[in-house]
């Protein structure tokens, strides 16, 4: 298990994101950062998925789904889950 953001590391990533809005990096390590940071983070790994280059699209699809999952809507989980396997 991952340990959670500090508040320190979500603000640096939350820069990040802010300055570099079109990168995809930027914009997932954000999202990452605000889920482990108990947040939510379905809105900022949907615009990471806008922005993923295709070696990426994968990786984000399953982390929308554990966003969701985190929401408990988990048949949207699946949903994204089943996505990120095609």
């Amino acid at each position: 298990m991952t340990a959670p953001r500090s508040q320190a590391q979500l603000a640096i990533a939350r820069r990040c994101a802010l300055v570099a809005p079109d990168e995809f990096i930027a914009v997932f390590n954000y999202a990452a950062a605000l889920m482990r940071g108990g947040q939510d983070s379905v809105s900022v790994f949907l615009r990471a998925l806008e922005l993923a280059p295709q070696d990426k699209k994968a990786v984000t699809l399953h982390h929308l789904g554990l966003a969701h999952h985190d929401r408990g809507e988990y048949d949207t989980a699946i949903n994204w889950y089943t996505l990120a396997v095609e």
